[in-house]
């Protein structure tokens, strides 16, 4: 009899309750306590089985509410990142909008200024200039940023407005002659300059067809400018003090 077929047989035995039974078959006592224990086995085995099952089961149905969880945090960063991407572009955009309206008129504005200062008086040129200089590369950037290129350049225009209504005694380098010096100047807003050397030359810078012409005054003209460099010394205001004004060619006409 194939074993699966005596285990079902002994089962029902147990079931019934009827050792009589065991003896009619001609099996033994140790035998039928033998199968006892074998069905025991073979249910433990089975529950051992359930339950590794179950536990198997458990752990795939974790595993695929994880699998889950991730794919919805998946589209949740897909959706997101196409947001801040749709977000983006219009920034882009907006930028360029921006750059189309802005480039042309800031560009001629820092030009302008450019054309004022190189144009103008030879007063501390250099450094106006290399403020300007810093304007036109702050507009020549990837992404400008008007806004603070605009307020610097009307700080740059407010500092020049100020600086023709007042009255100043400095020094800077001036080419005098063809040779560069550190001379001491007197200037009067942004209209007239005199300057006086370390030799104790004097003269006065001129307006030109292109820009400004440094000159030498002669010793005629040149007591009433050393009058004025004395004054300024002893911090006399300028009040009435005569004033020597160049005229051009071009201004006597």
């Amino acid at each position: 009899m194939p074993k699966s077929r005596s285990v079902a047989a002994w089962l029902a035995v147990f079931a019934l309750g009827v050792p009589v039974v065991a003896h009619a078959t001609g099996v033994t006592m140790a035998e039928l306590a033998q199968l006892r224990g074998e069905v025991d086995q073979l249910a433990s085995d089975l529950e051992t089985e359930r339950t590794a099952a179950r536990d198997e089961l458990a752990a795939l149905r974790a595993e695929r509410a994880e699998l889950e969880r991730q794919v919805r945090a998946a589209r949740t960063r897909k959706a997101t990142l196409e947001a801040l991407r749709s977000e983006a572009t219009k920034q882009a955009e907006a930028a360029d909008e921006d750059a189309r309206r802005w480039a042309e008129p800031m560009n001629a504005a820092v030009a302008a200024a450019r054309a004022h200062v190189e144009g103008g008086l030879p007063f501390a040129r250099d450094a106006r200039l290399k403020m300007l200089e810093r304007l036109e590369l702050d507009l020549q950037a990837a992404t400008p940023d008007y806004g603070r290129v605009l307020e610097r350049l009307l700080r740059f225009v407010e500092e020049e407005e100020a600086m023709g209504g007042e009255v100043a005694y400095t020094q800077q380098r001036l080419d005098v002659e063809g040779e560069p010096q550190i001379v001491r100047v007197l200037r009067l807003g942004l209209a007239l300059l005199y300057f006086r050397t370390q030799d104790g030359r004097v003269g006065w810078a001129i307006p030109a067809a292109k820009g400004w012409h440094v000159s030498v005054l002669d010793d005629a003209l040149a007591e009433p400018v050393r009058a004025r460099f004395e004054a300024a010394e002893d911090n006399e205001t300028l009040g009435a003090a005569e004033l020597l004004l160049p005229v051009t060619k071009e201004m006597a006409r």
